[in-house]
């Protein structure tokens, strides 16, 4: 996304989707992430990741953002150790993608963006802790930036044509080793994104990863979305 500005939208009643935006020329990344915000709405759908602890915040560029919203308040019991509590790795295999995962969560006003461009970063508070046993959608997210090339942004090596429906998708967790299988990646219009039926729901074992669309290696008004469902034995 260049000089990603990268936006989360909630729709009133239920935990809606992201509105992904790009800022306007010029703005250098290194100086610091823009976020984008809409209003949160009184009637924002639980999450189900609140039975996920608190970890420690990761460091961020200047004058990023990593506040979290009050409308995200939850309940942090004491953990099972049995139970997952992060996101270490994902992967996309088709595009030659690896990436160690952060942690984020909502920011202020139901805005995120995450803390740096090398990295896919899993949204702690909204969907839950992908596992075997995930009773709702994992969301996670990364930056692109037309700028710059992939040694410095790696999400920009992933477009439409190198996922494909049926290619496999790997995330590790602190306790789990999970394969997904692609069943959908769309380009879709950020205007349009918060309210795309594809994306949002109660989905049990979906992953859902978005990042901005590169047309021909330059910003665009869309998002690509990959959405996978959990390969269960």
């Amino acid at each position: 996304m260049t000089a990603g500005i990268l936006g989360l939208g909630l729709l009133a009643g239920a935990w809606a989707g992201w509105s992904w935006l790009s800022p306007p020329d010029p703005v250098d990344p290194t100086e610091g992430v823009v976020v984008a915000s809409t209003a949160t709405p009184s009637g924002l759908r639980p999450t189900s990741a609140a039975s996920h602890p608190p970890e420690p915040t990761p460091s961020v560029a200047p004058g990023t953002s990593s506040s979290v919203p009050e409308a995200a308040a939850r309940v942090t019991p004491t953990p099972n150790p049995q139970q997952g509590t992060r996101v270490l790795r994902f992967e996309l295999p088709s595009a030659g993608y690896a990436s160690d995962v952060g942690t984020m969560e909502v920011a202020d006003k139901g805005a995120i963006s995450p803390p740096d461009f090398r990295r896919t970063w899993w949204i702690r508070d909204r969907g839950v802790l992908p596992s075997a046993a995930a009773t709702d959608t994992t969301y996670l997210a990364c930056h692109t930036d037309a700028k710059k090339a992939v040694t410095a942004v790696p999400c920009n090596k992933v477009n439409l044509g190198n996922v494909p429906v049926g290619a496999d998708v790997r995330v590790t967790t602190d306790t789990e080793q999970l394969t997904y299988r692609i069943t959908d990646a769309l380009k879709i219009p950020r205007d349009d994104f918060a309210s795309d039926a594809a994306v949002w729901g109660v989905n049990p074992g979906r992953l859902v990863w978005v990042s901005c669309y590169l047309s021909e290696g330059r910003r665009s008004d869309f998002n690509i979305v990959v959405i996978a469902e959990l390969v269960r034995s």
